[in-house]
């Protein structure tokens, strides 16, 4: 009797336990798959010290881990140089994380001779895929040249397995890889491919004051937000609006005054409504509940600082292509929403104004390329369409939204590059191949067709269409070309979506009546016609705005002795891009809703309460049988 008690409690316990194993399990891993994936990969050689002597890369390790939300992000942090090492392990970003990465950040060595990308590229792929729907960030910083030994044909080496099978694995994880470069010595031909490819931004950091505004740059490409504009030093809050952040960027020796709609200085406590985290550089400033009015803010950088807003009237974007091509039109629209329902009010939405201007960063100066005032409203939002723009670069779209009582400010940077990568190779007898090669996946090799110009010494010119191979590029070898001539391509493009344009490559003059054939690119504009936008399947609805990158591709010409020219393989992947469709966010699109929260809880609810049944008639049926057995005797 005593063993089938003893047994009966095992089975009552396992009962009650496995419902609570599955709900902490289940939570367990919500944490470990958080929604945004930051890795963080810092070159650890000596010369860091001279490129950042001030330890601004550690500084803006810490801006990333503030601005994270709390469980919802995990970061880690790893070092390379002549071997890859790890500095903080991946982590759900908490408050015990922020100190332990401060411990480290502030203490790690870089004095490593050599630059190893290989070999902390290769250790991070070898890890498992991140399992369910998470946006994988990896940020690489680096002040050099991937440098793994003194014989130059090992570090070419070393260079082409990073583009081919790293990178192509990069692409399949769907990692976003942002390279930062911190001087003009780095490797630009090799970061600018990676960040292409894997629809991610290149930085050159002019001064390392610039890291901070450029990791808070990043940040908002992972994740969109509604923010408000600076007037001078102050900014305006209206009464929908019930939580500001203010990420400022100052000098060490003057820190932030706050000032709110009553100019009186704000005092910050952990626990009040207003609070701050300090960094050298930056503050990171959140007020709940704000009063309504206009703030002041002063002694900071208001052209890098930004204000972000938690508010129930939105604005929402279509999506701009994280990279664009050159000459490649594209069209935005923008709606209000107040609850995440779009306002179709046309009498107060023609109150509302909406300007946009679109500059071109470089460094740190922001050159204006167009501006549009009063965008027209068309089926209550407003849209606008771009002409394709010719320079290659990074640029910045900004909305500004004035309706009197708010305003709000929209920004989304994306980055120019041309569609293909034009390479010359010249073997032996004079034998030329020409390679002509797709930068980005959204280019429909396929749809799109190749002209192949050739200028002779003369002036005569004559034009052909090349053929896609089974890689997914064009090619052609020339075994009779002329001594000296001139080519250049022309490329009837359409992207995924099917939008189409044209794009002509510059001048390449080729000579090779010396010994070695001289192979120069002629740096001009490039010259034609800009095509009007041919939108196939864009719906052009308003969808929640999510703008990860910029970068450039141009790669140097290579002279190769060899006749026979062999090529990596590629395997062509037709990534169907998401048509743009309304910015209501499914539930589907999040790790978890609340219906499934209430699901699993009620589930839970409902298996305690059978064990409780369960339980209680067992304890009825036996006391029923004792109180038999005492009868009996």
């Amino acid at each position: 009797m005593t063993s089938d008690i003893v047994e009966w409690i095992f089975v009552y316990i396992k009962l009650i336990l496995k419902p609570f194993i599955l709900f902490v399990v289940f939570f367990s891993s919500f944490s470990l798959y958080a929604a945004t994936q930051f890795r963080v990969i810092v070159d650890a050689s000596g010369s860091m010290v001279i490129s950042d002597p001030d330890k601004l890369t550690a500084e803006s390790l810490r801006l990333i881990a503030d601005l994270a939300p709390e469980r919802e992000t995990t970061l880690g942090i790893w070092l390379f140089g002549e071997e890859p090492r790890v500095l903080l392990a991946d982590e759900p970003i908490t408050s015990e994380h922020r100190e332990r990465l401060a411990s480290y950040v502030d203490s790690y060595v870089t004095s490593d001779v050599k630059t190893d990308l290989e070999a902390i590229l290769s250790m991070l792929l070898r890890e498992a895929p991140v399992e369910g729907s998470v946006d994988q960030h990896w940020i690489l910083v680096t002040d050099g040249m991937v440098d793994i030994s003194l014989d130059e044909k090992i570090n070419e080496a070393s260079r082409q397995r990073i583009k081919g099978d790293l990178l192509e694995e990069l692409v399949e994880r769907g990692v976003h890889l942002h390279t930062v470069s911190m001087t003009g010595y780095t490797d630009k031909a090799l970061l600018e491919v990676l960040s292409s490819q894997t629809n991610a931004s290149h930085t050159e950091v002019a001064l390392p004051e610039d890291l901070l505004p450029t990791f808070n740059k990043i940040f908002s490409l992972s994740s969109d937000s509604d923010q408000i504009p600076f007037e001078g030093n102050t900014f305006f809050v209206d009464e929908s609006i019930d939580e500001f952040t203010l990420l400022v960027f100052h000098s060490p020796e003057k820190q932030p005054l706050l000032l709110d709609a009553k100019n009186t200085p704000v005092t910050f406590n952990a626990t009040d409504k207003a609070r701050r985290v300090k960094g050298k550089h930056y503050s990171l400033i959140t007020v709940v509940e704000p009063m309504v009015g206009t703030w002041r803010v002063n002694n900071i950088n208001t052209k890098q600082s930004t204000i972000r807003v938690i508010t129930d009237l939105q604005t929402k974007s279509s999506q701009v292509p994280t990279v664009l091509f050159q000459n490649e039109p594209f069209f935005s629209s923008l709606g209000l929403y107040q609850e995440d329902e779009l306002i179709q009010d046309d009498a107060f939405l023609r109150l509302v104004t909406v300007n946009k201007t679109l500059n071109k960063n470089n460094g740190e100066v922001n050159e204006l390329v167009h501006q549009e005032s009063q965008v027209p409203l068309t089926d209550f939002q407003y849209k606008s369409q771009h002409d394709g723009l010719a320079n290659v670069g990074n640029y910045e779209l900004d909305s500004f939204v004035d309706g009197g009582s708010f305003v709000r400010k929209l920004v989304q940077y994306f980055s120019v590059v041309s569609p293909v990568l034009f390479e010359i190779k010249s073997g032996v007898a004079g034998v030329m191949t020409y390679s002509i090669k797709p930068t980005n996946l959204r280019l429909n090799v396929l749809r799109s067709r190749l002209m192949l110009e050739v200028t002779s010494s003369d002036g005569l010119i004559s034009e052909e269409e090349l053929p896609v191979i089974g890689q997914g590029y064009w090619q052609r070898v020339d075994f009779d070309s002329d001594k000296l001539f001139s080519v250049r391509v022309r490329l009837e493009a359409i992207t995924q979506t099917g939008v189409s344009f044209t794009y002509w490559s510059n001048y390449w003059d080729i000579d090779k009546t010396g010994v070695v054939p001289l192979i120069v690119e002629r740096l001009e504009e490039s010259k034609g016609q800009i095509s009007g936008a041919q939108f196939e399947t864009d719906s052009r609805e308003v969808m929640s705005v999510f703008s990860p990158p910029e970068l450039v591709v141009s790669e140097a010409v290579e002279v190769d002795d060899v006749d026979e020219v062999s090529e990596p393989d590629v395997v062509e992947i037709n990534i169907e891009e998401p048509t743009v469709e309304g910015a209501e966010i499914s539930e589907s699109d999040d790790l978890v809703t609340g219906r499934d929260l209430v699901f699993y809880i009620g589930i839970n609810l409902v298996v305690i309460v059978v064990i409780g049944l369960g339980y209680f008639l067992y304890r009825s049926r036996k006391k029923s049988k004792l109180g038999a057995s005492n009868e009996k005797n």
